[in-house]
């Protein structure tokens, strides 16, 4: 049985607009994450069982998050702990932790 093209086409346009959205969604997140992500590893100073913990607790990984431009260069893992990350409640954890990493400085 052949899929109707008119039925191929909506597909087609809601996996394009996901992606859109999802990239733009992405590429607005990367660089606030990116200065964030510094700011950590800076007041951290370089103690990496510091940072390992952010991450875990944070469930995502500094050090392909700075070296990642856009979102189209990102892996498929990456876009999917980012999403993630964007979807769940990490910005509400990151804003706890930055706290604690204030207090202690």
């Amino acid at each position: 049985m052949e899929i109707p093209a008119e039925l191929r086409q909506q597909v087609t346009e809601m996996m394009t607009w996901r992606v859109e959205s999802e990239d733009e969604t992405i590429n607005n997140l990367l660089p606030r994450l990116q200065h964030v992500a510094k700011w950590i590893e800076d007041h951290c100073q370089g103690d990496t069982k510091k940072i390992k913990a952010i991450e875990k607790r944070l469930r995502i990984e500094f050090a392909p998050l700075l070296s990642v431009r856009f979102a189209r260069d990102m892996t498929d893992d990456q876009r999917a702990k980012l999403l993630g990350f964007a979807g769940g409640d990490g910005a509400h954890d990151l804003c706890e932790i930055l706290g604690e990493i204030g207090k202690l400085a």
